[in-house]
């Protein structure tokens, strides 16, 4: 399992006790309704991938384009 398969098991674990520690039921699905924090969360996540993607292709063009 790797890093972002475990942080994501490890996030739905904690969703799912907080959900039942507030006697939730049910949610309101993003379809349905998406919150400017979703938002902005979608857009950091972006800007990490992208990061992410320019520092790999940054390295791999210092080691001769591997």
């Amino acid at each position: 399992m790797n890093n972002t398969d475990r942080n994501t098991q490890i996030l739905l674990q904690l969703i799912n006790g907080m959900m039942v520690n507030m006697n939730i039921n049910n949610i309101m699905t993003t379809e349905d309704f998406e919150t400017d924090g979703l938002k902005t969360a979608k857009e950091k996540v972006q800007q990490d991938i992208a990061h992410q993607k320019q520092k790999r292709d940054h390295y791999y063009a210092k080691k001769g384009g591997e």
